[in-house]
């Protein structure tokens, strides 16, 4: 080390000591003046609710638990009117709330003749489409996706908040490039 960087680090030693110093004197409280009984009662008190914050998981989890009761109480309304309502209806209601909220899964197939070079798809090309739609999705609709190149031409969608789903196969029908959508089945 020269002279010139033993000096610098020398410097910025001291700063750092300095600056630890004024931000650890200003912390320092003076528990005399503290009104204990005070303490007490608020400690009696408990805590308010607001206080404490739901984590995202904990959000996630209450989604999920929500949309999977209003989608079987859909169910237990349909099956109430049962003479009315279609059995193949009856069925759709029923897989809907079997997987309300749960991550789904959407296959889909590209167009063969529509690859860069005309002769196939490449591994590079499909990572680039399963980088365009994560990026399009996330930016324009706040969805998120994990999309993934299964064989040359096809390529899996997954999305974690299944009750995206729809809208994302209604994303992925929209695209020339795709010959086929697999999803629900």
């Amino acid at each position: 080390m020269n002279y010139k960087t033993r000096r610098f680090m020398l410097l910025l030693t001291h700063l750092m000591i300095c600056f630890v110093a004024a931000f650890c004197g200003n912390m320092r409280q003076n528990w005399s003046d503290l009104d204990l009984a005070a303490l007490e009662e608020e400690w009696k008190s408990g805590d308010n609710k607001e206080d404490f914050e739901v984590t995202p998981d904990e959000e996630l989890y209450q989604e999920f638990e929500r949309r999977r009761k209003m989608a079987f109480a859909k169910v237990n309304a349909a099956t109430n009117k049962a003479n009315n309502i279609p059995k193949s209806h009856l069925n759709r209601l029923l897989i809907k709330a079997q997987t309300a909220g749960k991550p789904e899964i959407i296959m889909t197939k590209l167009k063969l003749d529509l690859s860069p070079e005309g002769k196939g798809w490449k591994w590079e090309a499909l990572s680039e489409f399963c980088d365009d739609w994560s990026y399009r999705l996330d930016l324009f609709t706040g969805i998120k996706i994990n999309c993934y190149p299964i064989v040359p031409g096809d390529i899996m969608v997954a999305i974690q908040r299944g009750w995206y789903a729809e809208e994302v196969n209604n994303f992925l029908v929209q695209q020339k490039i795709l010959r086929g959508v697999i999803w629900n089945q």
